[in-house]
């Protein structure tokens, strides 16, 4: 009876049970697409998306019923042009916030959508079998069995077992993002960025494709990624003229220890004459760097129009134009940096020119995709030969079976070339921790709580928080 039923159901059971922790995982993932917007109701959605086209309808509307000739002419004879243009001016940027509004609804729809049809395919298999296994307790109360070990069915329904084996267990992992998230991840995949900078450089390129043709975005993506810096870690850095200086943001958030940096070697001399005054100077600046980056009717509302640059000095990317090096002469006191505006009377344009000096913590992204490659491969080279024993494809965690305990994980640990090696301390005892040149870690430690044989483990956790674990039994 165990080898013919037990077993066999607790086996396929457990098989189960490991789907379903898998795929819990790829419904945690769905679930963070949508999460970020809270509770979304779809038909609120499409009632929401269909009043705003129709607003939307109404305002092009005025306009062009405006922009006739004849109403024009009237307006210039009874001295009414000036407002007829203020109302234009003003009809302009509601059509861009209600058109922004369209969009962001939109793309709610297609999240939610999306999220609909990818967990719909989760638990289904796994789920019939732990109904089958219920059936089959209750089932196998009618079994009996002899003291010489043969059992007797009786009246027992045990269709359940043959169900059960019949039933084919695959663990579906989550599909693809939305179109427009996948799109701007697959634009720089490549440049391993970690999660706030990839955060951030997806909220900037969704506001500025956001009233672009689609069929520009792949040209406007690909120059716009083109045109990035990074550190080390693969963060953004954006750098552009303040004052007699410059001013340095990290995914878009003012970083003072490189802005600090980032004047000194650009001209030591002139940072010393103007380091005490900077931090009033920026002073003046403060509550809009604060505040982060305005939305686009913003940038309309402070720039005339100008649109903003991730790169900050990259080069122009199209409509809306990407200004390199910003001039709002005759606008006002505002300029950009990095697609950041900042007003104040504290804040001028400087005659700095800051992409005509090499930083030392900033890279350019053709670099910084050569040192991906590089780090890539000698990963490559230190797993290729193992056995992959994760446990769930495509999952943050990858790990790998190697052995010969802490001395052969020693010579794998040196053999990477790493920087900033320094001794630590761990739960299980010493080990040692270095850097990769594209910002990912590499730690060692003499134990590991992920195993049953708490073999040694060398563990590399790259810039967007993937990890590799390569444990080495003795």
């Amino acid at each position: 009876m165990f080898s013919e039923i037990i077993i066999p159901a607790i086996q396929k059971l457990q098989l189960a049970i490991d789907d379903i922790q898998s795929e819990i995982s790829s419904y945690q993932y769905a679930d963070s697409i949508v999460s970020e917007y809270g509770t979304l109701d779809m038909d609120s959605l499409k009632k929401q998306l269909k009043l705003r086209k129709q607003q939307l309808k109404e305002i092009e509307k005025q306009l062009k019923n405006n922009q006739d000739f004849f109403k024009q002419a009237q307006a210039f004879v009874t001295g009414n042009l000036g407002n007829l243009l203020a109302q234009n001016s003003a009809l302009y940027q509601l059509q861009d916030a209600v058109q922004m509004r369209i969009n962001d609804t939109q793309e709610r729809i297609d999240k939610l959508e999306w999220f609909v049809a990818d967990v719909s395919k989760y638990f289904s298999d796994s789920l019939q079998v732990l109904q089958l296994a219920i059936k089959g307790a209750t089932e196998l109360n009618k079994v009996t069995v002899d003291s010489d070990g043969n059992y007797y069915t009786n009246d027992a329904d045990m269709s359940w077992l043959t169900q059960m084996k019949n039933t084919q267990i695959d663990t579906q992992i989550h599909g693809n993002k939305p179109s427009t998230d996948q799109t701007l991840e697959d634009a720089v995949a490549h440049l391993g960025l970690t999660p706030d900078a990839l955060a951030y450089w997806k909220k900037e390129m969704k506001s500025e494709l956001k009233n672009i043709p689609k069929d520009q975005w792949q040209k406007i993506i690909k120059q716009a990624s083109e045109g990035l810096q990074f550190d080390s870690e693969g963060n953004i850095i954006q750098i552009g003229p303040f004052q007699q200086g410059v001013i340095v943001l990290k995914n878009g958030v003012y970083d003072e220890k490189l802005t600090i940096t980032a004047n000194k070697e650009l001209d030591a001399e002139n940072w010393e004459a103007i380091k005490d005054n900077f931090g009033q100077l920026l002073a003046g600046g403060a509550s809009i760097i604060a505040g982060g980056f305005l939305d686009l009717v913003g940038f309309a509302t402070i720039t005339g129009g100008s649109a903003f640059s991730l790169s900050g000095v990259g080069a122009p990317i199209g409509a809306p134009a990407v200004a390199a090096g910003i001039s709002l002469e005759g606008i006002g006191t505002g300029f950009l940096i990095g697609g950041m505006a900042i007003a104040g009377n504290a804040l001028s344009k400087s005659n700095v020119d800051p992409g005509s000096a090499d930083y030392s913590f900033s890279s350019n992204s053709e670099y910084r995709e050569q040192t991906v490659k590089d780090t890539n491969k000698k990963i490559d080279d230190l797993t290729k030969e193992l056995n992959n024993s994760s446990k769930t494809p495509n999952s943050k965690i990858k790990q790998f079976d190697n052995s010969g305990g802490m001395d052969q994980i020693n010579k794998d640990f040196d053999s990477l070339n790493l920087s900033n090696v320094k001794e630590i301390k761990t739960q299980y005892g010493a080990g040692r921790t270095g850097d990769l040149p594209d910002g990912s870690t590499v730690g060692t430690r003499p134990g590991s709580s992920g195993k049953s044989d708490n073999a040694p483990t060398l563990q590399i956790t790259r810039p967007d928080g993937k990890q590799i674990k390569i444990r080495y039994p003795e």
